[in-house]
């Protein structure tokens, strides 16, 4: 007992923060509960409603693998304890988002002193758009939790050299390479982490061993949902097939640097999926998917100074 008191007297101040984001996070939900679903969240909620219904892992009653499915599987898991309420989603959500603002502070003690870490942590609790978050059906608040969470691993194994927290790493990074495909491109930065972080007498075969840990952590993680893929479409699909879509929405003709709706030269939205068979939905999947990123990159090749200029729009 005495530990826990010494505990929250060393932290007060941290706890105190952390209580009050948490209120704010509550409050929201409570004043703007969410209500009708539309676009991402009505897609995630279906695929949890079908997953506790027996009836399998697809995106609108019929697509495959067009969303990633961590998300779809944790909203499940709530419902199938509570049922479809997403006042308990949006608690669970400020939860997390809180626990989030704990990793933020500890990674940044990697790098600054505790007073320049706290003023980290003030900044993440109180910004807007992260109170707003856990109150929708969206799967961001998750992902940056599972994100900062692995990068914190991954500093723990780059400063403290364990095994153990390599591997957790590359786990949980694997599971946020699942909740949003994006995380799969994070796997080069973080090999070049591990190089530039190495010890002054470290081997190269240590080094290797390092990066080999963390990357098959991540591929072990992902082989089951990659070969549930693979069964389906005959083909690699790592996570899911939107990507190629979004990849394409921005990178076309039309591409505006912002979002508008546009799928790949000859092809069509299967509308009509309940005519079609398995094998046809699922080679519609991949087509579009595979002319994503075809066209998109034959786009960029031909418009280098264009898709550059709508490279800097995006990251504005």
């Amino acid at each position: 007992m005495q530990k826990i008191i010494n505990f929250i007297k060393k932290n007060q101040k941290i706890i105190f923060i952390i209580l009050v984001g948490l209120g704010l996070r509550l409050l929201w939900i409570w004043l703007f509960p969410q209500s009708e679903l539309t676009s991402d969240p009505a897609a995630y909620d279906r695929i949890a409603k079908d997953l506790i219904a027996g009836k399998g892992y697809r995106t609108g009653g019929q697509m495959f693998a067009y969303r990633p499915p961590v998300y779809p599987i944790f909203l499940a898991g709530i419902y199938s304890l509570v049922g479809i309420n997403y006042m308990v989603v949006g608690i669970a959500q400020a939860i997390i988002s809180v626990l989030t603002g704990i990793i933020i502070f500890q990674l940044s003690k990697f790098f600054l002193n505790d007073k320049a870490s706290f003023i980290v942590l003030i900044l993440y609790i109180f910004y807007p758009q992260f109170i707003r978050y856990p109150s929708e059906l969206w799967s961001e608040t998750l992902f940056i939790f599972l994100f900062l969470l692995s990068c914190l691993y991954l500093c723990k194994y780059s400063f403290q050299d364990r095994m153990i927290d390599g591997v957790v790493s590359g786990f949980i990074m694997g599971i946020t390479s699942l909740t949003r495909e994006i995380a799969l491109f994070f796997m080069i930065p973080v090999l070049v982490w591990i190089y530039l972080n190495r010890k002054e007498n470290e081997s190269n075969k240590k080094l290797v061993s390092k990066c080999l840990i963390v990357s098959l952590s991540i591929i072990l993680t992902m082989l089951p949902w990659i070969a549930r893929n693979y069964l389906i479409f005959h083909k690699l699909v790592p996570v899911s097939t939107n990507g190629g879509i979004n990849f394409y929405i921005g990178n076309n003709p039309d591409a505006n640097g912002e979002f508008l709706w546009r799928l790949p030269n000859n092809l069509t939205w299967p509308n009509q999926l309940e005519k079609l068979s398995t094998q046809e939905i699922s080679v519609k999947e991949y087509e579009i998917y595979k002319a994503g990123y075809e066209d998109g990159i034959e786009f960029i090749k031909k418009n280098p100074l264009r898709s550059f200029k709508l490279s800097l729009k995006k990251l504005f």
